[in-house]
């Protein structure tokens, strides 16, 4: 990508993606830009590179490179390195005053081994890329030639078979057909000024504003399959009252969709947002569906609780697998 010129300026985990032979994909270049330097102001606000946040002239390709470090951090550490790169921010203004033994300090509490959980390669590396000044931050080519990139790997076979097992591992795991269903119920009240459906332009038309549009589930894509979604074979209508009664009891905010299965949510806790949409799909197969969560904006981690958190919640409706 760099090396033709283009940079991506949205580098962040939710645009990477693995295919069906686990090979990574950069997905979404609607940010893309093949200019040396750039001035807008554009990407995901947490990965964003300091000169950006300052409102500076910004080299795209550093720019992506500064969100790589943050997507490899995120990988090895299943956490976030700090909120923004900004000097405000409790983490990042630890790098801002040079003291990047701070930081890995604090990053390794609770992790097995302490300090040492980290090889001094790995710090090294991601101390540079997350330098507050470009310049002093290392080109692809300097991430290359690095020790730690050249640290010994997996053959793409071991990577193959690894990667099959955790993904059965997985499947197995997102099953709870044992668990108990949801007996709660909702009041037909819940939808009055919380339901909207689309106009003939498109634009969204409040519950009291138009005709009410029969629900029809819409069609599940298998090429879109995300971490965020589960199957079930129960019945359409026991499994959006489970989501009504999820979204009104356990959400800040709700909107339901007046034509399909689906709404939108925002959650607020501990001075976090997350926005996602959740929308209930049918398969070819009739009689099983998918419930997926969609995050529209706030942190990938916390949203990836509050998705486990609503699998939980219907219990045993995740009783199938695609």
């Amino acid at each position: 990508m760099h090396e033709k010129g283009i940079s991506h300026r949205d580098m962040k985990l939710e645009n990477i993606m693995l295919s069906s032979d686990f090979n990574l994909k950069v997905a979404d270049f609607g940010f893309s830009s093949d200019k040396p330097i750039n001035k807008s102001l554009k990407g995901t606000e947490s990965y964003m590179s300091p000169e950006i946040h300052l409102g500076k002239k910004y080299s795209g390709k550093s720019a992506d490179l500064f969100a790589a470090g943050i997507i490899l951090f995120s990988m090895v550490t299943q956490t976030p390195p700090f909120h923004k790169a900004v000097n405000s921010d409790s983490l990042y203004k630890m790098i801002y005053a040079n003291r990047v033994d701070l930081f890995w300090k604090v990053h390794s509490r609770n992790k097995p081994g302490g300090l040492e959980f980290y090889s001094p390669s790995l710090i090294d590396l991601i101390s540079s890329m997350f330098s507050v000044d470009p310049v002093h931050r290392p080109s692809l080519a300097e991430i290359r030639a690095h020790e730690w990139y050249n640290g010994p790997v997996p053959t793409y076979e071991e990577i193959k078979e690894e990667f099959s097992k955790r993904h059965s591992d997985w499947v197995n795991s997102n099953l709870q057909s044992d668990a108990s269903i949801p007996e709660e119920v909702y009041e037909p009240s819940v939808f009055a000024g919380h339901s909207t459906h689309r106009g003939l332009d498109g634009d969204e038309e409040n519950d009291e504003q138009g005709l009410s549009l029969k629900r029809q589930a819409a069609m599940y894509t298998p090429e879109f399959r995300r971490y965020s979604q589960f199957f079930s074979t129960s019945n359409l209508e026991e499994l959006f009252r489970t989501l009504v009664v999820f979204s009104c009891q356990l959400t800040s905010e709700y909107k339901f969709a007046d034509d399909e299965y689906s709404v939108d949510l925002v959650f607020i806790e501990d001075n976090s947002k997350i926005e996602l949409t959740v929308n209930i799909l049918q398969l070819e197969n009739e009689g099983k569906y998918c419930v997926e969560a969609i995050k529209n904006s706030g942190d990938r981690f916390a949203f990836n609780d509050l998705y486990n958190k609503m699998k939980e919640y219907f219990g045993g409706h995740v009783n199938a697998t695609e």
